[in-house]
């Protein structure tokens, strides 16, 4: 695969792990005070599924690697956002042609 579409796959990921992570914290939000049936409450168990989910991600947040690959993942965006949309000529570049 070529660099353009790792770009967009890893985009991609990442829209969908920010919904995720929202849609979470919305459904416990929502469901925090609903009518509880007892010890093995369907709601109580998601409300759990995704809390350990909310923890599992601060956690990974946390690693020291992340913020890294975050810093480079986004300076290769850019990257190639300047040099595929931005053409770059010689006066912009500011050469100096010598004769």
């Amino acid at each position: 695969m070529n660099r353009q579409t790792n770009l967009w796959i890893c985009l991609a990921l990442g829209v969908c792990l920010v919904c995720a992570v929202l849609l979470s914290e919305r459904f416990i939000a929502a469901h925090r005070d609903h009518d509880c049936c007892g010890a093995e409450c369907p709601i109580c168990l998601l409300i759990q599924g995704a809390a350990h989910f909310s923890r599992q991600l601060k956690s990974a947040a946390g690693y020291s690697g992340f913020a890294l690959r975050v810093r480079m993942t986004s300076l290769l965006g850019v990257r190639v956002g300047l040099v595929k949309y931005i053409p770059l000529s010689p006066v912009r570049l500011n050469v100096k042609m010598n004769r």
